[in-house]
């Protein structure tokens, strides 16, 4: 004989901000009672936060596969590349290297420059709130790809990936892009700092500014600001940057990797 249970409950839960009440009829064939109202709002909260990490999961599998499309590495050590750099750097300066500078200078330069490029794209998604009004300066192809459509994308690595694409077919996007960021109306983002950054990878592209130059001032904007690189790498590369600018060269060398420290100290 089936046993029937009638319960009526209230019950509130900040998962997702619900509050109501219900009767609920329970019909079990030789069972025990059902769940109790509280036990049920334990269910209903577990199942609300394991749907929310698998959302938040998908959205870093999604960013990391855009970072992936941009050929970033993310598994980097920027502090340690950044003391390697400086040690290399000194002693290419009397060609005592041995050919180790250079391959990781062009390392380095090609991970920058992609980095940066995606990360102008994440810049630009402020035009919509802060250049609406100078819209007629901006170049149209840029405005309407971009911005015309509000809420078109919603997190930082769309634009990213938007941008990718952008910039595969329109040559003269980091000139619009510069252009764009010196009409922003208020500090805090984009702007002329903004504007500087993608005319630096303009004329390094272009071939104006050495791949030596192009490097040294992506460490100097992290330098002057410490969160240049966030956007990707996590580790602290400020105080290796610091070390080097004030010439305390054990710190420098406690951050570089064993083969460099090495090779450096055999030089010196």
């Amino acid at each position: 004989m089936a046993n029937t249970y009638n319960v009526t409950f209230t019950t509130t839960y900040s998962a997702t901000n619900v509050s109501e009440n219900a009767d609920i009829t329970w019909v079990y064939a030789d069972s025990p009672p059902p769940k109790t109202p509280k036990q049920m709002q334990q269910d209903a909260y577990t199942e609300y936060m394991s749907d929310k990490a698998k959302v938040k999961q998908a959205r870093i599998d999604r960013r990391d596969e855009v970072i992936a499309s941009w050929g970033i590495d993310q598994t980097l050590d920027l502090s340690q590349l950044a003391a390697d750099f400086y040690l290399l750097y000194e002693l290419s300066l009397s060609e005592e290297d041995e050919g180790h500078f250079e391959p990781l200078l062009y390392g380095l330069v090609d991970q920058f420059a992609s980095y940066t490029d995606m990360i102008l794209g994440g810049e630009l998604r402020y035009i919509k709130d802060r250049a609406r009004s100078r819209k007629d300066v901006i170049a149209p192809e840029l405005w309407e790809i971009f911005y015309a459509k509000e809420g078109e994308m919603s997190t930082r690595h769309e634009y990213w990936d938007k941008w990718r694409e952008f910039r595969a077919i329109h040559p003269d996007a980091l000139q619009w892009a510069a252009d764009a960021f010196n009409t922003f109306e208020s500090s805090g983002v984009g702007g002329p700092k903004w504007a500087n950054i993608a005319d630096m990878l303009r004329i390094f592209l272009d071939g104006t500014i050495t791949p030596l130059m192009f490097v040294d001032f992506c460490w100097g904007l992290e330098h002057n600001g410490g969160t240049y690189f966030n956007k990707v790498w996590s580790n602290q590369v400020k105080h290796v940057l610091e070390a080097n600018l004030n010439g305390a060269i054990e710190s420098v060398l406690a951050a570089a990797s064993p083969g460099i420290r090495k090779f450096y100290r055999s030089k010196r």
